[in-house]
């Protein structure tokens, strides 16, 4: 087993020829009692050896490692004396693209709510100020949630005026994020069957911006 520098690529005998083969030795002369048959062999460059001159010999239980890691995702080099070694980080799983995405999802919605109960509290007050609103904003049936926003030189009015767009904000906010990760993780999973890890990554990096971008000054993730 050989490998070349140059084109990083691996070589064998019995697929590019041997380097060196054996041929009749043209200058011998036979002596007395001599025939063709005793004519002695010499070694000599095979002209029809497709193995680069410059390629080193390999083991074949390296070659076998530096195959393993190429198919973890690392990379096959040549170090400074032209033999081969791995290079370069271990590429993401699909597992681990699709978690990060989910990952960052849940960030952004915890951003947002900060945590179930405070979702609950907001669900609490959205529904109270659409009653409110509905019922034409009566002076003498405020919701409690609601005046508790009515605060500041806002009216009750305002507050639920406030609180519904909040709300509006929230769960389009909440809409892209479902939308946005679901849509993602299949086009991370096609990249990935195709083998263009590189497109997964690109996805997988511009889903997680886009899922910031979309909770960015809503509700707790105010800016």
């Amino acid at each position: 087993m050989y490998f070349d520098k140059d084109t990083c690529s691996f070589f064998t005998d019995s697929i590019h020829g041997p380097k060196r083969i054996t041929i009749p030795d043209a200058n011998w002369q036979p002596g007395d009692a001599q025939s063709e048959a005793d004519r002695p062999l010499v070694w000599v460059k095979n002209p029809e050896c497709l193995i680069p001159e410059g390629a080193v010999a390999i083991s074949d239980d390296l070659h076998a490692s530096l195959l393993a890691g190429q198919a973890e995702g690392r990379r096959i080099v040549a170090d400074a004396n032209g033999l081969p070694v791995l290079s370069g980080p271990l590429l993401p799983s699909l597992n681990e693209l699709l978690a990060k995405i989910d990952g960052q999802a849940d960030s952004a919605r915890y951003a947002v709510a900060a945590d179930p109960l405070r979702a609950v509290e907001y669900e609490r007050a959205a529904a109270e100020a659409a009653q409110f609103k509905a019922a034409g904003y009566p002076a003498d049936n405020v919701p409690r949630t609601v005046a508790a926003w009515a605060i500041n030189g806002r009216t009750a009015q305002q507050a639920a005026d406030s609180i519904l767009a909040e709300a509006a904000a929230y769960t389009e906010a909440l809409y892209q994020i479902r939308e946005t990760r679901l849509q993602a993780k299949e086009l991370v999973r096609q990249a990935m069957e195709a083998g263009d890890t590189q497109q997964a990554q690109d996805l997988a990096a511009e889903t997680i911006a886009a899922i910031q971008a979309a909770v960015a000054g809503v509700g707790n993730a105010q800016v």
